[in-house]
């Protein structure tokens, strides 16, 4: 998934929005992307995060030029000419590593070691806000997920007269049983009132 940001005064395009990956996330990139333009002493920058269990990876970048396919972390594109200086960080905060950010600038110089703490400093503010967003979109997941298994529980144990405790055995054991999300398990119960079989699984008398 790629997204290109215009730079300032250039032509601006719909930019995709990765909030379904996790809410306020593009936003935060956006923001990233231009303090890197600003306060890094470069010309553009990109952002690669690399794909997790939960995540994909994303590429965003300042550069209104398509830019190319995601390269595993700390691999940054070339630069498009030979007058360019590169400079990569890791996006880390403490034992998080979420990623890459690369400074780009039009000239072959390189950068300071001024530049590279700014960079450096702008790397692990990025890295500690992308964290704070994953953390928030995850812990909002969590509370939605407790509260249809609880609203999913109620309905078992009125329907099928059970206890709570119960009623909530009943859902674990169709969600292994099935090989099936419990959160997957709950909705189908709380839309439909009923377990996706009609009825709990009883278990089986030695």
């Amino acid at each position: 998934m790629t997204i290109t940001v215009p730079q300032p005064g250039a032509a601006t395009a719909p930019v995709p929005s990765v909030s379904d990956l996790a809410p306020g996330l593009d936003q935060v990139l956006r923001t990233v992307l231009e303090l890197a333009v600003v306060g890094g002493h470069c010309e553009w920058a990109t952002i690669r995060l690399r794909a997790t269990k939960r995540y994909a990876a994303i590429t965003v970048s300042s550069d209104p030029r398509p830019q190319p396919a995601p390269r595993p972390v700390g691999e940054l594109a070339a630069p498009t000419s030979r007058e360019c200086s590169v400079f990569g960080v890791e996006l880390a905060a403490g034992r998080d590593s979420f990623g890459v950010i690369g400074f780009y600038a039009a000239h072959s110089r390189g950068f300071s070691a001024t530049e590279q703490a700014a960079a450096q400093l702008i790397a692990v503010q990025a890295a500690l806000t992308i964290g704070a967003v994953r953390a928030a979109a995850e812990l909002s997941e969590a509370i939605g997920t407790c509260t249809v298994v609880a609203q999913a529980q109620g309905i078992v144990m009125e329907r099928y007269r059970l206890d709570g405790a119960r009623a909530f055995e009943v859902l674990r054991r169709y969600s292994q049983d099935h090989n099936i999300k419990l959160r997957d398990i709950a909705h189908d119960v709380v839309v439909s009132g009923l377990l996706p079989a009609g009825r709990p699984r009883r278990r089986s008398r030695p």
